[in-house]
C-alpha cells in the first residue's frame, strides 16, 4: 500500500513537471476538495511549484525500491522506483536552474493579483548546483548505465551504441531508468 501511494506521489509529479515546463508557476493542488470548498487557488510561485515537485519525488523515493528485481520487472516492467523518481527530480532542477527559469527578466510583469512576482529576478547560481548534486546521484546509481556496443578491438562503437539504444528490450539495456 505504501509503494502504491510512492508511485501515486511520482505520477503527480510528473504531472506538475510538465505543468511547470509550459507555466513555471501554477496553482498547487494537494488535498481533495471538498463540496463546499472554493476551489478557485491563485497560481504558485515558480519556486513553490518546484519544492512541492521536489518534496513529492523525495517523499516518493524514500519508499520506493531502487530497480525492480529480474522477476518483478518481468511481471512489473515500467513501474516507478527510486531511480525514476530521482531521475525526474534531476531533471526537473535542471529545468529551475536555466535562464527560463532562473532570473528571466523577461517575467517581470507576470504577477498574482496581489502583486506578488511569480518568476524570480535574480540569478541564483546555487540551483545549477543542486541540479547538478540530483544529476550526479543518478549518474552514479549501479544499476543503470549507458548503453554501449563495442567493436571487434574493443572500443565503444558509437554509431551502434546509439541505434540500437532504440532497438533493445528494456530487460537488455541498463540506460532505461523508467520504460
Amino acid at each position: 500500500k505504501q509503494r502504491l501511494k510512492a508511485e501515486a506521489k511520482v505520477i503527480i509529479a510528473m504531472h506538475y513537471c510538465d505543468l511547470f515546463r509550459h507555466y513555471g508557476g501554477v496553482p498547487i493542488v494537494d488535498h481533495a476538495y471538498t463540496a463546499n470548498e472554493d476551489m478557485q487557488k491563485e497560481r504558485g510561485t515558480v519556486q513553490e511549484t518546484l519544492d512541492f515537485i521536489v518534496n513529492l519525488l523525495d517523499e516518493a523515493a524514500d519508499v520506493l525500491p531502487w530497480a525492480m528485481s529480474a522477476a518483478e520487472n518481468r511481471e512489473w516492467e515500467g513501474r516507478l522506483t527510486k531511480a525514476s523518481a530521482m531521475g525526474l527530480k534531476a531533471r526537473i532542477l535542471l529545468f529551475a536552474a536555466s535562464p527560463l527559469f532562473n532570473g528571466n527578466e523577461d517575467f517581470r510583469d507576470v504577477v498574482n493579483k496581489d502583486g506578488t512576482p511569480l518568476f524570480s529576478q535574480s540569478k541564483d547560481n546555487s540551483k545549477w548546483e543542486r541540479a547538478a548534486k540530483a544529476a550526479k546521484l543518478v549518474i552514479d546509481m549501479p544499476e543503470y548505465d549507458l548503453y554501449k556496443e563495442y567493436l571487434d578491438d574493443g572500443s565503444i562503437d558509437a554509431l551502434m551504441s546509439c541505434i540500437n539504444l532504440f532497438l533493445t528490450t528494456p530487460t537488455n539495456n541498463k540506460e532505461i531508468i523508467l520504460a
